[in-house]
Parts: C-alpha cells; structure tokens; sequence
C-alpha cells in the first residue's frame, strides 16, 4: 500500500491548496504512477492548475508554485483582469514608419488632435497618460512581436518578406480611460484623431517622438 493526498473538497482552479482541503489515504501501490502526489509538503501552499475534484488524486503537473501561477496570468492576460479593457487604433498611413517601434509593453500618452480648418494647422491636448501597448498589429492582423519571432528563425540569405507595416495598435486601459477616447468628436471623415507620444522606456530608451493615430470610429 501507498499513501497519497486527495482533496476532500471541490477546487477551482487558481485557489491556494490549504490542509483543511486534503486528506491522506492509503491506495495499492502497483500500476501507481510517478505523477501522482504522495507528500502532503507537495501540495499545501501550491495553486491550483486546472480544477480538481473531491476524491480525486493531486497530478503533479496540476500544481504550481503562488509566483509561477501570477506570472502565469500576467502572461496570459496582460493585466486584463480588473475592469481593464482594450481599445483598437488604426494607424495612419503617415504614420505607419515610426508606429513600427512599437511593442507590446511599450506606454504611451494619448493627445486629443484638432483641426483649424481656417489655417490647416493641428493643435494637441494630452487626453490620457501612461496607456499601455497591448499590442501591434499589421493588416493581417499578426502581431509585430510574432512576426519577429519569425523573422529570427529564418535564415539570413532567406528571400522571405515580413509584413512589418502595422495597421493597428491595440492599447490596454480601464473602461473609463476607454470612454474618454470614444467621446471625443469624429472629424469629416468619421475618425477620431489622436496623437500618441512614446516614452523612453525599453527598448526605446533614449527615443521619443508624436505618431499621428486615427482612433477607429465604434
């Protein structure tokens, strides 16, 4: 015989494993697989991967560690958790040379861009500051982060062309941020204008310059 741990409870995933949760019982030991968990030490504290039902046997790899688990989530979501949400701006054509540095993780000011039709002249007014960069897209709508993975795979003298022109950039922000962007009034042409200004932050230390935007009319 062999001692294992099972839960004594239902378990969502992501919810830390505490003692009152398990139980230790005894099971025959042959066939037992090596992935099953058979020390209490092993489970207490850990999170849970997926969810797991009273009775059942604690898999190994449906644990992990509290750090593992929020690195986990950050990589996955982005921090859309928390009443975030994301908003999609179309890049201009003028634009698409310098909008290429973006990245996801890249933060952003967003400036309100006017008009005087009078003179053709543009005026700025900072609506939103510290946005962060979700994502960049190109017309197929492939992230530029991707594309870079492609391109390092690929070998130096390869013919292979990479759509590097974005089309898109997708900026992260609360609903209320969201809401300050899709009020502001549309131009002739049904867009609304905006400029955004990088900061010198990784990897664009060092740079920082206006890209004119159109905020895509919802």
């Amino acid at each position: 015989m062999r001692a294992v741990i099972r839960p004594t409870q239902e378990i969502a995933a992501g919810t830390v494993i505490t003692d009152a949760m398990v139980t230790t019982t005894e099971v025959g030991a042959y066939g037992l697989s090596d992935r099953i968990v058979k020390d209490v030490s092993e489970v207490i504290g850990k999170v849970a991967l997926e969810a797991i039902h009273s009775g059942e046997f604690f898999w190994a790899d449906s644990l992990t560690t509290e750090e593992a688990y929020k690195v986990m989530v950050d990589s996955n979501t982005k921090g859309l958790e928390d009443g975030y949400c994301l908003v999609t701006i179309k890049c201009s054509s003028a634009s698409v040379a310098v909008a290429g540095v973006l990245r996801p993780g890249n933060i952003v000011d967003v400036f309100e861009c006017t008009e005087n039709k009078d003179n053709g002249t543009f005026s700025a007014v900072k609506a939103l500051d510290d946005m962060y960069v979700y994502d960049v897209l190109n017309s197929s709508l492939i992230s530029l982060s991707e594309v870079d993975r492609m391109a390092k795979k690929t070998i130096a003298d390869s013919n292979t062309n990479f759509n590097y022109e974005p089309a898109y950039v997708v900026i992260r922000c609360t609903e209320a941020q969201a809401q300050t962007l899709m009020n502001k009034p549309c131009n002739r042409n049904g867009y609304r204008a905006c400029f955004i200004q990088i900061f010198p932050c990784l990897p664009l230390r060092d740079f920082l310059r206006s890209i004119y935007y159109q905020l895509m009319n919802k």
